[in-house]
C-alpha cells in the first residue's frame, strides 16, 4: 500500500494563496458584522421592532460563527503532520457544523420571541427600521461579494449566512414601507417569524450536506460508476474493487482503490500504469488517490 506524499505523486494539492486571500475576506465579513450588530441592537431596542432585536440576536450568532470559520479555516490551511496526516482540512468541515448549528439554535429563539407579538404587536417607530434596513442590505450585501469566491463547506455556509440577512433586510425593508404607509404593527414579528423559519430551513439544509461530508458520502458531483469504469478501461487492468470515494471538506476529494492488472505486467510498468490513472482520476474530481496493485495470480 503506497504513503501519502507531497512531492511523488500528481495529487492536485491546493495553495495556500487563495486560503490566504479567503482568510482576509472572513475577517472584512467578521468585523463589517460586529459593527453591524452593535449598530442593529441598539436600533432595535429605539425602534421597539421585534424583527431587528431578532436579527440582532441572529447577527450576534454570525459574528460568533465567523469567528469561529475564522479559527477552522486557518487551522484547515496548516499542513499534514504527525498528529493530522491528511492536514487540517477537515477544521473547515468542523467550523461549518457549528456555524450551522448556531443558526439552528438562534432560529428557534428568534421564534420564541416573536411569536406571542403576532397577536399583540408593539408600536414600531417604522422609519427607523426602514434606514437600518436599508443600512443592512447594504452591509450584509457587501458582506456577501467579499466572501462570493469561497469553495469549502465552510466557506460556503459563512456566504449563505450573509446572503440570507442580505434577504431578510430585504423583507424588513418591504415591511417597514408597509408600516410606515398603513400602520401595520403587526408586520413587524410576522416578518421575525417568516425569517427565522427561512433560516432554520436552510440551516437544516446545510447541516444534512455537512453530515454526509462528516459520514464519508460519495462526494456530489462525482459518479462512481463513471470512476469504476474509467479504472477498468485503462489496459493492462482486469479488475477493479474496494473502491472508496469521500471529501476531506466538501471540495477535497479523496479516493482508495485496488487494481487487479495482467500477470504479465512488468514491474516497471506499475509506476506509469498509476500516474496515467491518477491523471484520469483528477479529470473526473478525485484530488488525491492512493491505489494498490496486484496480480491476477494473487
Amino acid at each position: 500500500m503506497e504513503h501519502l506524499s507531497p512531492h511523488a505523486h500528481p495529487h492536485d494539492h491546493r495553495t495556500t494563496n487563495s486560503g490566504n486571500g479567503y482568510l482576509r475576506r472572513l475577517q472584512t465579513a467578521l468585523w463589517l458584522n460586529i459593527v453591524f450588530f452593535i449598530i442593529e441592537l441598539f436600533g432595535g431596542i429605539y425602534t421597539h421592532s421585534t424583527a431587528i432585536l431578532s436579527d440582532a440576536l441572529h447577527d450576534f450568532g454570525d459574528v460568533l460563527a465567523l469567528g469561529f470559520a475564522l479559527y477552522a479555516q486557518k487551522l484547515s490551511l496548516r499542513p499534514p503532520d504527525k498528529q493530522y496526516s491528511y492536514g487540517y482540512g477537515r477544521f473547515s468541515l468542523l467550523g461549518a457544523l457549528v456555524t450551522t448549528m448556531v443558526l439552528v439554535v438562534g432560529s428557534f429563539i428568534i421564534l420564541r420571541e416573536a411569536i406571542p407579538h403576532l397577536t399583540d404587536p408593539p408600536a414600531v417607530h417604522s422609519g427607523g427600521v426602514w434606514l437600518l434596513a436599508l443600512l443592512g442590505v447594504a452591509v450584509n450585501g457587501a458582506a456577501v461579494l467579499n466572501l462570493r469566491k469561497g469553495k469549502t463547506m465552510n466557506e460556503r455556509v459563512a456566504m449563505l449566512h450573509l446572503f440570507e440577512d442580505v434577504l431578510g433586510w430585504v423583507a424588513v425593508l418591504v415591511g417597514a414601507s408597509l408600516m410606515w404607509a398603513f400602520g401595520w404593527h403587526w408586520v413587524d414579528p410576522l416578518l421575525a417569524v417568516l425569517i427565522a423559519g427561512y433560516i432554520l430551513v436552510s440551516a437544516l439544509r446545510n447541516l444534512s450536506k455537512s453530515l454526509k461530508v462528516l459520514l464519508q458520502a460519495v462526494p456530489k458531483g462525482i459518479d462512481e460508476a463513471v470512476v469504476r469504469l474509467s479504472l477498468q478501461q485503462t489496459d493492462g487492468v482486469e479488475d477493479v474493487f474496494d473502491l472508496h470515494l469521500w471529501s476531506l471538506d466538501g471540495e477535497y476529494v479523496i479516493g482508495t482503490v485496488h487494481l487487479l492488472v495482467s500477470v504479465d505486467m512488468a514491474t516497471s510498468e506499475i509506476g506509469p500504469l498509476k500516474t496515467l490513472l491518477r491523471e484520469q482520476l483528477l479529470d473526473l474530481g478525485v484530488n488525491h488517490c492512493t491505489i494498490e496493485v496486484e496480480y491476477a495470480v494473487e
